[in-house]
């Protein structure tokens, strides 16, 4: 993906509130795209707890 070639880092919002914020070079287009959806377990866990 584009994001990859030119982002160091990536930080996902979800509802207006940043859920989750990884180095690029550490993390994947599948688990970028959970924590999009929701679907990632830390994201679940941060929803349960607001």
């Amino acid at each position: 993906s584009e994001v990859f070639e030119v982002a160091d880092r990536i930080v996902v919002f979800r509802r207006g509130r940043k859920v989750a914020e990884r180095l690029a070079a550490e993390t994947n287009h599948e688990e970028v795209v959970s924590l999009i959806t929701g679907a990632h377990p830390d994201v679940r866990a941060l929803e349960k707890t607001n």
